[in-house]
């Protein structure tokens, strides 16, 4: 660790603990310390067998062991034991490395790789044996890890006679640091802001504000939104954030960094707003659709007669699609499509959709929608009407966004989604990637080209073109055969051979 320790580790499996040796430039090392080896002199009373151990420092250790992964600090004589993945039992660790700072990756006798995050201090992810994939990991058991300059880990095993590499390049989830929140975490809506900070509403009626280092700076609105569930999150063209619950319409100024309550207890539902280009406001009701315009600060709510009333009757979502043309999706109903005029809006076509619609996304000529029960596609059919399709079957999709590849990132009740419209092929993400709970709330990108997820219990910011399943271009195995057969012990770079 420096030029005057170094650490001894016993690999067999019935030895325990470590040595630290005293290492001079005219003599040999001599002992000097023994920790967890169940010995009379040691420091404690705790046995671990250790299979290796990684430092940044002389007082900080990293150790796998046989009961987990343990950080000890030396100089306080103190330790802390990670052993749990979700609900799975993490010990009995064969090998452990550090990829880049914040992460380790560690083996086991059973249970495949693991992935834990410093930052947060728990395992997020895990890959396991795969028999199906031909590309898949070959084992679950790896004595041997390691890591070279273009990222690739490298994994053999004893037992299953095989070797595999992954390139780690080709996924990236990280999840931002909560120590600070202390309240539910139940989070559901996001929103950048002009000065390009991310804004997260959760179920307690509390808004998170994180700057463009994803960091938490502010905390709102608890004391402001006391029906606590904020329903969403939603940018004027002047900037400003509007946030509204079932009952109560607010609007955060962006120039006076305040307040402004707009509706403080409205007698119905609201359920949705969509601001139109020349400045007016359309709020979706439970007893129908209002306008609110603007007026030396002070706001003017009347229920519009742009719209014919047979048309307003348990709309719950209004889309703005293009400066002439809004979708406003009823409950199970259709959707319906309107062209917007000066004084009154022309209706030009009902499009059947037997779905609650929750999103929307415009990509050229087609429009995606994702309902309760379906993604939806919506497309310009040759007569210049619109036909449209199911897609997808998939369960409360929450966001759709695009990617510069142009796939698709579905946030759905039970995970995240990336679909390719082109090739049709659909990947699943789960909290065995590293994303937050079942529960997935909302799915933005930010102006920087990440993309931000909220779910119930965590925050998580990735690239997407970081995050790619694994397949042949990512996980590779080789199994020598006849008289190559072999079972490795070790392995070793000598330029670019293994």
């Amino acid at each position: 660790i420096t030029n005057s320790y170094s650490i001894y580790s016993y690999p067999s499996k019935s030895g325990f603990g470590f040595t630290e040796y005293v290492r001079t430039n005219n003599e040999n090392p001599k002992s000097k310390s023994n920790y967890f080896s169940g010995i009379k002199n040691d420091f404690f009373n705790d046995k671990f067998k250790i299979r290796a151990v990684l430092s940044q420092d002389p007082n900080n250790l990293c150790l796998a062991t046989d009961k987990g992964l343990v950080f000890f600090n030396k100089s306080q004589k103190k330790f802390k034991i990670f052993d749990k993945f979700n609900a799975t039992l993490i010990n009995n660790l064969l090998n452990a490395v550090e990829w880049r700072d914040d992460k380790i990756i560690v083996s086991t006798e059973s249970e495949g790789l693991l992935f834990f995050d410093k930052q947060t201090q728990s395992f997020y992810h895990q890959i396991k044996q795969d028999n199906i994939n031909d590309n898949g990991l070959c084992s679950n058991v790896f004595n041997g890890l390691h890591i070279d300059k273009d990222e690739n880990l490298w994994l053999f095993s004893w037992v299953n006679s095989c070797i595999n590499h992954i390139n780690l390049k080709k996924f990236r989830f990280s999840t931002i640091q909560l120590d600070d929140i202390k309240t539910n975490k139940n989070f559901r809506n996001l929103i950048e802001d002009d000065d390009k900070n991310i804004w997260v509403a959760n179920t307690n009626g509390e808004l998170f504000i994180f700057n463009q280092e994803n960091q938490l700076i502010n905390t709102l609105g608890a004391s402001i939104f006391t029906e606590k569930r904020i329903r969403r999150l939603v940018k004027d063209k002047k900037g400003n954030i509007w946030i509204f619950t079932d009952h109560k319409l607010c609007v955060f100024d962006r120039i006076s960094k305040s307040f402004k309550t707009v509706i403080p207890n409205s007698n119905s539902n609201i359920y949705h707003l969509v601001f139109l280009e020349d400045g007016t406001i359309l709020m979706a009701k439970a007893d129908g659709i209002y306008e609110i315009k603007e007026q030396n600060g002070n706001y003017d709510i009347s229920k519009t007669s742009l719209i014919p009333p047979q048309y307003q009757t348990g709309i719950t979502k209004l889309f703005s699609i293009s400066s002439n043309i809004l979708f406003a999706p009823t409950k199970d109903l259709n959707v319906e499509v309107f062209k917007i005029g000066s004084s009154a809006w022309e209706h030009k076509i009902t499009i059947p959709v037997n779905d609650v619609i929750e999103s929307y996304l415009q990509v050229n000529d087609t429009i995606w929608l994702g309902g309760e029960k379906n993604l939806w596609k919506i497309f310009p059919s040759p007569d210049g009407k619109y036909s449209c399709q199911i897609e997808l079957a998939l369960p409360f999709v929450y966001s759709i966004k695009k990617d510069d590849k142009n796939n698709l990132w579905i946030a759905c009740e039970n995970g995240l989604y990336v679909y390719n419209p082109t090739s049709k092929k659909l990947k699943k993400f789960s909290t065995s990637d590293g994303i937050g709970n079942v529960m997935i709330g909302k799915l933005i990108t930010a102006s920087s080209g990440e993309m931000w997820l909220t779910s119930l219990n965590k925050i998580n910011v990735f690239r997407p073109e970081d995050i790619k399943e694994y397949d042949n271009k990512e996980v590779r195995k080789h199994e020598p055969t006849g008289a190559e057969a072999m079972s490795p012990r070790d392995l070793a770079f000598a330029g670019d051979r293994l």
